[in-house]
């Protein structure tokens, strides 16, 4: 029996893997210089968010989720780690990826409906 998702370009097997493990991996999803441009721009944003003193993180040697701190770790230390909270409102490469056609699918499937209206109200 699979116990884990395998890696497919395949959009319908990806949603039953989702279904299944609560994840799937898509192959070619998006291009290496894509991944770069992405990866940066996050690496940048969790930089500027700990020099400003907003980042969202915790320290090692916490234990739970409950631990975890708003603003600026102390003078040299590095968080265990760092949440980048509202991606699509941090750069345009977050947008690009949520508005990927297979991430939109694999997003409607999941949620259901037009990804614009899932954190909206629903009008009678």
């Amino acid at each position: 029996m699979q116990d884990h998702p395998i890696a497919t370009t395949d959009i319908e097997l990806g949603k039953r893997q989702l279904d299944k493990f609560g994840y799937t991996v898509h192959g070619s999803l998006i291009s290496a210089d894509e991944v770069a441009r992405t990866r940066s721009r996050l690496e940048e944003q969790a930089a500027l968010e700990l020099e400003q003193g907003v980042a969202s993180f915790r320290m090692a040697n916490e234990i739970t989720l409950g631990d975890r701190e708003l603003g600026r770790p102390a003078h040299g230390a590095l968080p265990a780690w760092q949440a980048i909270l509202a991606l699509p409102n941090k750069g345009c490469e977050f947008i690009d990826l949520a508005m990927n056609p297979v991430v939109a699918e694999y997003g409607r499937h999941l949620l259901g409906g037009v990804p614009f209206l899932w954190r909206s109200r629903r009008v009678s």
